[in-house]
């Protein structure tokens, strides 16, 4: 059942018609409204709920005994109600102090688990204070005044504890970014090789800037975190800047014009070498097969298999002319193309890369040197001994990952000249091998796994 007081509109009308009836206990009643009133505001219904209901329950019956003319007992009940109603409003008064001071007490206890004192020290020191002040006030019995300060140190706490809760979350993540960057650059290739020693003077920074995050000097730990960073930025700035160095071309002098009988004679000698090295793994190719049976014409690397003839001659790449991908010298020594489309197989299943075939190329490269062609000798010959490798290796192909270096970004003719020593002419060969990947040879992207079929020079 709930209770409440009468309005004020409603009290007057009542007290209208007691006084026509005389002898009704209007100041009594009166008093007791007040009284009520005052209790209320005191936030007598939360902080002293038992007494203040028993005040306005005699008030309740005062009115009821009024309009039954039993004014007596009206009077009685009415001076019952004011009594407990003045004594809610005291016990009101001194809970709700109490109580408000104790919950500032468990907001003082967070700002202390929250590092106050290191991060906002001056104002701990304010709040710290000011609970005790407030602490006196209490038990000298000035309640009103002791729960004035309440509030206002209530919304001081909160503040308090909110500025501290966001420096700590920002110091917590500076501390985890530089660990996390930190992480990354020491596992960076470029990093290791050009600017190691110079990212470990992070590591100390990174560590004390750790421990003073768990011992609460957040703001320390966010400063020791911004030097960390910045002795890893300078780190990877030199290795980028010594990477985009070590790409340079290097300076080559003029070379005086060439004389044909001299290179002819060092084509020559060069053909014979390369003659030789084929000829000794053509042999010792012979005598695994002999060794190994039909071992070594399986379990090829796709790319050798599929991309031999392209890597040889260019075959199948529109964009590319196969007379561009023979040295300038030889070109009036290139075969014709009817000649070279029943000479080399437009493609190579890795099931009929054998030694016959190596066998094949390597009386190609004899015939052309015995007519004098030195230039296709070579590339014949090392076109035998690359097959041959296919066969014996059997191993899996190369891999090169794309890195992010804005200030020298990779390309497929960079990219060709790491894999194949030098030999950047090589790029279209990685394009066509990964054409599901490169749509556009001028546009790749950091993190693109790229397969690399093997070389055409060794």
């Amino acid at each position: 059942m709930k209770y409440r007081i009468m309005s004020g509109t409603a009290i007057l009308v009542m007290a209208l018609a007691l006084l026509s009836c005389g002898g009704a206990p209007v100041k009594e009643m009166d008093e007791a409204k007040s009284a009520l009133e005052k209790a209320k505001q005191a936030d007598a219904k939360v902080y002293a709920a038992s007494e203040f209901k028993d005040a306005e329950d005699d008030f309740l019956t005062a009115v009821s005994f009024t309009n039954q003319n039993k004014n007596s007992e009206a009077k009685d009940k009415a001076v019952s109600s004011k009594d407990k109603a003045e004594k809610s409003y005291a016990l009101a008064v001194e809970n709700r102090a109490k109580v408000t001071h104790e919950k500032n007490k468990e907001l003082f206890v967070l700002s202390e688990s929250l590092y106050a004192s290191k991060i906002s020290p001056e104002e701990y020191a304010a709040v710290k204070s000011e609970l005790a002040a407030i602490d006196a006030l209490i038990a000298g019995g000035s309640y009103d005044d002791a729960y004035a300060k309440s509030v206002d140190l209530d919304k001081r706490l909160n503040a308090l504890n909110s500025s501290c809760q966001k420096e700590i979350a920002d110091s917590k993540k500076a501390l985890d970014n530089v660990q996390s960057r930190y992480q990354w650059a020491e596992k960076n290739d470029i990093v290791k090789k050009y600017a190691a020693a110079d990212l470990e003077k992070a590591k100390p920074l990174i560590a004390e800037a750790d421990t003073l995050f768990k011992s609460g000097d957040v703001k320390l730990s966010a400063q020791k975190s911004a030097e960390a960073d910045k002795v890893i930025a300078d780190a990877l700035e030199k290795a980028n800047a010594e990477y985009k160095k070590s790409l340079e071309k290097p300076k080559v002098d003029p070379q005086p014009d060439p004389d044909p009988k001299k290179d002819e004679l060092l084509d020559k000698k060069k053909a014979e070498d390369e003659l030789k090295k084929a000829n000794e793994l053509m042999e010792k190719l012979k005598k695994d097969k002999e060794k190994k049976g039909s071992l070594l014409d399986g379990g090829l690397h796709e790319f050798a298999a599929v991309y031999a003839p392209m890597i040889a001659f260019g075959q199948g790449m529109p964009q590319i002319e196969a007379s561009s991908l023979i040295p300038e010298t030889n070109k009036s020594q290139v075969l014709t193309p009817d000649e070279k489309e029943n000479l080399i197989p437009k493609e190579v299943p890795e099931e009929e890369v054998t030694v016959e075939l190596v066998e094949k190329y390597y009386l190609l490269a004899e015939e052309a040197y015995a007519d004098g062609e030195y230039l296709d000798a070579i590339d014949f010959a090392r076109e035998a001994m690359r097959l041959a490798e296919i066969l014996m290796n059997k191993q899996e192909g190369k891999t090169y990952t794309v890195v992010l270096n804005p200030a020298d970004r990779d390309c497929l003719w960079k990219i060709a000249a790491r894999m194949y020593d030098g030999s950047a002419w090589m790029w279209p060969i990685i394009w066509k091998a990964n054409a599901g990947q490169i749509k556009d040879p001028d546009l790749i992207y950091p993190d693109q796994v790229f397969k690399i079929p093997p070389s055409l020079v060794k």
